[in-house]
């Protein structure tokens, strides 16, 4: 916050709260209001600091799908102050989905980590979806290049069929996928006289650069230089579902959940996003 900032002495209830070091460092101990003061006499300056500690209902949680035609759905409830927004997100959309009111609906079987940013920090819970009967329609997310087997609940040899053998094809087993090139298709089967479909969306995950943002060593990794004060929107070749961005030190660059890049002062940080499993690193550097 920076130095010459401090807890008023005889304020024992705030020094409980909250603390400033010499080199101007706040640190946040428990929820509450403190007061923080700059200068002294006539030219002193306060700070009221509301300190809030969120908390999930939830660290785990099981839902499973009983029919092939109605999601299953469960909210999960996050408490915090109403000033402070929070932006929900799906580490696996293909196996769970969820809004913006923290509402969980189970698309396929597997694990998915849900999670609630609330002023920089993450809060999360693992939703483990269990098939008893397999859904009619799925959504599947891959990066382009990647393959994955496909299968049904209780159906031993389902053969699929690809919309569109440019954007994703299948094997000769009709039992893997392959994407191909950026873009949306339909895969599709049926099996006991039922159709089954997964809407398939090819992901090329790479960012697009200009004489800011450069491609640095390594796969999917970059470098980006702006000067204090500036902003930036990291845009993806073709991205559609939600992608958040984790930042190593707020106090140079902070990002939010639309991309966008906010710088603050001179220094360098990190910002990592995981996308279909596959890591997306951009190092900013603040001039």
């Amino acid at each position: 916050i920076g130095k010459g900032w401090h807890v008023d002495k005889k304020d024992k209830a705030g020094k409980k709260l909250v603390s400033v070091n010499k080199k101007g460092l706040l640190t946040a101990k428990k929820p509450g209001e403190a007061t923080i003061y700059y200068g002294e006499g006539e030219s002193i300056r306060s700070l009221k600091l509301h300190i809030s500690q969120p908390a999930l209902n939830k660290k785990k949680t099981t839902l499973s799908i009983v029919s092939g035609n109605e999601p299953v759905s469960e909210k999960l409830t996050l408490t915090k102050p109403e000033e402070l927004p929070a932006y929900w997100y799906s580490a696996a959309p293909d196996v769970a989905t969820v809004d913006q009111e923290g509402n969980v609906t189970a698309v396929a079987k597997g694990k998915a980590k849900i999670t609630a940013y609330v002023n920089g920090k993450a809060y999360s819970c693992t939703v483990t979806v269990k098939e008893k009967a397999a859904p009619v329609q799925r959504t599947l997310h891959l990066n382009v290049g990647a393959s994955k087997s496909l299968s049904l609940t209780k159906v031993k040899k389902a053969v699929w069929s690809s919309a569109s053998e440019n954007i994703a094809q299948m094997n000769k087993k009709g039992n893997k996928v392959t994407a191909k090139e950026a873009g949306s298709t339909v895969l599709s089967t049926s099996a006991n006289g039922v159709e089954y479909s997964v809407n398939l969306t090819s992901e090329d995950i790479t960012l697009k650069t200009d004489d800011k943002l450069v491609k640095a060593k390594g796969k999917n990794k970059y470098t980006l230089t702006l000067d204090a004060g500036q902003s930036y929107e990291l845009a993806f070749a073709f991205v559609e579902q939600d992608v958040v961005f984790m930042t190593s030190k707020g106090d140079a660059a902070f990002v939010n959940e639309h991309c966008r890049v906010v710088t603050h002062a001179a220094g360098k940080t990190k910002l990592t996003a995981k996308i279909n499993g596959k890591t997306v690193t951009v190092t900013v550097k603040v001039k």
